[in-house]
């Protein structure tokens, strides 16, 4: 309460009193007219990117953050930004280096050349969950492949219930390295568990016909999909492991059918 009183809408408000804002309230925080500020909004708040007002040319708009973006846009990324829900932090990673940047509040980030400023003001804590090496032991993956494998479907168990992730072009990749994880699981040589399944993204991206970056676009699009599909209750992370120049699928119950038929099973009775 500002010590000279409140007024909503020309009316000053009693002290300890809670009352409820709507779009197009008033507020002054003394009887002032030119401190007036105009509800424009009564969601709650949101972390968002806001123009960096010290350029010469500052955009006039604002970007409302919602888990997982690639800007400057969805079919030409240079750039993912997502938020961390295991260790409660926004990050970004730039999709030619692969260089993964953790964000606090008030970070300039710079997409089309043009660079926002990050300003966190959701409760973020409240999305912390189960951290991703926990929860790959809860989900489990049923991966389909068409005969000629042109199409890729693929259904996730997890702790939220099934979630049908459908039919899409980077689900091949998921198969793909979920492939990898499955022979060298089934190896005659045994092959330890942390070992299993690594790929480098140079090997990947010849095997799937792609370049590295493209490569790098299908799994944040994976990513972002299993983060949205689960209403943000599950950590991006939880689809790949990754580490300098090499991936993995994360999943550790799985299986793999092409045209109906049961072609790999991994952790599942």
């Amino acid at each position: 309460m500002s010590k000279n009183g409140i007024w909503l809408n020309s009316v000053r408000l009693k002290s300890n009193q809670d009352t409820q804002l709507s779009v197009g309230d008033c507020i002054r925080f003394s009887n002032l007219a030119q401190l007036e500020f105009k509800v424009i909004c009564c969601a709650p708040p949101q972390d968002l990117l806001l123009p960096n007002v010290t350029e010469h040319d500052p955009i006039d708009t604002h970007i409302v953050l919602d888990g997982y973006h690639l800007f400057p846009t969805e079919g030409t990324p240079e750039i993912a930004m997502f938020f961390d829900i295991s260790n409660c932090q926004w990050c970004v990673e730039n999709l030619d280096t692969q260089q993964i940047k953790n964000l606090t509040d008030g970070d300039l980030v710079t997409i089309g050349g043009k660079h926002w400023r990050l300003s966190i003001t959701a409760i973020n804590e409240s999305k912390a969950t189960i951290p991703a090496k926990d929860i790959a032991n809860q989900l489990e993956y049923e991966i389909s492949l068409s005969q000629d494998e042109e199409q890729t479907n693929i259904i996730m168990s997890s702790p939220h219930g099934v979630i049908d992730l459908k039919e899409r072009a980077h689900h091949y990749l998921t198969a793909l390295l979920a492939r990898y994880k499955a022979n060298a699981y089934h190896a005659r040589v045994p092959v330890d568990e942390l070992a299993q399944g690594w790929v480098s993204i140079k090997a990947l991206a010849r095997d799937l016909g792609h370049s590295e970056n493209h490569v790098n676009i299908l799994v944040h699009r994976a990513r972002q999909q299993i983060y949205q599909a689960s209403g943000q209750m599950l950590p991006a992370s939880c689809l790949f492991e990754r580490k300098k120049g090499h991936i993995r699928f994360a999943g550790k119950h799985f299986t793999i059918l092409k045209a109906g038929i049961l072609e790999a099973q991994v952790g599942v009775d």
